[in-house]
């Protein structure tokens, strides 16, 4: 009951971050890097390793970020889904 109530409390908080002025302004910006990194990544020297992997990491660490707070929020809503079940 207790790490249930950690993850709708959690999620909680994801979701009031996801919709404040600074959770936009945070998702907004890794998507503006993505979309960067992708279309440097279609002009990019092919023979350029390094280059790729750096700009490919920028994509993979901006989408993680987004996915992290996504699954929290996901979490939480499970969560108390289930507590709501219970009780009932």
């Amino acid at each position: 009951m207790d790490e249930q109530k950690e993850l709708i409390s959690l999620g909680h908080e994801a979701d009031m971050f996801l919709s404040s002025k600074l959770g936009t302004y945070v998702k907004e910006r890794a998507a503006i890097e993505i979309e960067q990194a992708t279309a440097k990544l279609v002009s990019v020297d092919c023979n350029d390793v390094i280059k790729i992997r750096n700009l490919q990491t920028i994509v993979r660490m901006n989408q993680a970020f987004l996915q992290w707070l996504g699954d929290a929020s996901f979490a939480g809503k499970v969560a108390y889904s289930e507590y709501l079940d219970a009780v009932e």
